[in-house]
């Protein structure tokens, strides 16, 4: 629950795929839970990364456990404060800004997809989905840990850079294989 995440500064990842990632990444692991079936793929990894590790039994994981049919692993990150100083500008890139997303499960998929086209960051509207909500970390696949993510005013982010070019996604737009876009922009949706 968000309360509790925000109260303990932590959320799960859980599932193989997802956790995989996850080891890939320089985020802060506080302790993780791995069923015996998994245990001897992950041991090595979580001793090199001296990431403390319990193997419990596939009872207990699904007490733990935020979904229907749970994993043989989850694990406690401790979610990462990233610095944005919204008053410096940003440099030439490729931006993401989502205004007010809050389909968790929405919000984990363009995270994925701005992973997979190499997007520099992705800025949401304070009143978009919670980054940390469980269905936004499982849907996002693990690009989650690779896609800084910032919460913003999205107008003030855009008009305080306007050397960067926006672009907005619209129902009554040009078709997006029309546009020839330029190589750093703002793409808001």
């Amino acid at each position: 629950k968000h309360k509790f995440r925000q109260s303990k500064g932590c959320f799960i990842v859980e599932g193989d795929k997802v956790v995989s990632e996850l080891l890939k990444s320089n985020w802060c692991i506080q302790s993780m839970y791995i069923t015996s079936d998994l245990a001897d793929a992950y041991i090595q990894t979580l001793t090199e990364k001296k990431i403390a590790c319990e193997i419990i039994s596939e009872a207990e994981m699904k007490k733990i456990s935020a979904l229907r049919n749970p994993s043989s692993v989850l694990a406690v990150v401790a979610q990462p404060y990233p610095v944005f100083d919204p008053a410096e500008q940003l440099k030439p890139g490729r931006y993401l800004l989502l205004d007010r997303i809050q389909d968790p499960g929405n919000m984990g998929t363009i995270i994925r997809l701005a992973h997979w086209f190499g997007v520099d960051a992705v800025f949401c509207a304070p009143e978009s989905a919670d980054v940390f909500n469980q269905i936004v970390v499982q849907s996002s696949m693990g690009s989650l840990f690779f896609v800084p993510v910032f919460y913003t005013d999205l107008v003030y982010l855009i008009h305080h850079n306007r050397h960067i070019n926006a672009f907005a996604g619209t129902l009554n737009g040009n078709d997006v294989h029309q546009v020839s876009f330029p190589s750093d922009f703002f793409l808001i949706i």
